[in-house]
């Protein structure tokens, strides 16, 4: 087992907390995402929303721009979502490229990319947000 630092990052706002993971250092992608989710849900003391804007849907996403403007934050917190539905979610975007993922400077590629992961890595997930005008 090797201890990871996962933290995700939204651009214009400042970082999400950081959470560590213990985790086998030649899982994939998926799985690390699976687990990074399933932290951060169970931390009651975290306001999980923070993590839910990290991994907005398509429908969410379609849903705001036809109101004219796609929010970071959504106007009604939902309510608290299922692991395996948050989960879900966050592997859906991932594949949409809606987030991106490093590895120390190593951007991860696919959901099956088997990542070697060492101690004190640090894993940074980065919410991509389309440019107005562009």
């Amino acid at each position: 087992m090797v201890t990871v630092v996962v933290r995700g990052r939204i651009p214009g706002r400042e970082g999400l907390g950081e959470i560590q993971l213990d985790v086998a250092p030649g899982l994939t992608a998926r799985d690390l995402i699976a687990s990074a989710v399933a932290t951060q849900l169970s931390d009651e003391g975290q306001d999980w929303t923070d993590y839910a804007r990290l991994y907005l849907t398509d429908q969410e996403i379609t849903a705001m721009a036809a109101e004219g403007v796609v929010r970071v934050l959504p106007r009604n917190r939902p309510p608290r979502p299922s692991v395996d539905l948050a989960v879900e979610r966050a592997l859906k975007s991932f594949e949409r490229r809606r987030f991106v993922m490093f590895v120390g400077t190593t951007q991860v590629s696919g959901l099956d990319d088997n990542l070697a992961l060492r101690d004190g890595d640090r894993v940074v997930f980065v919410r991509l947000t389309a440019l107005a005008g562009g």
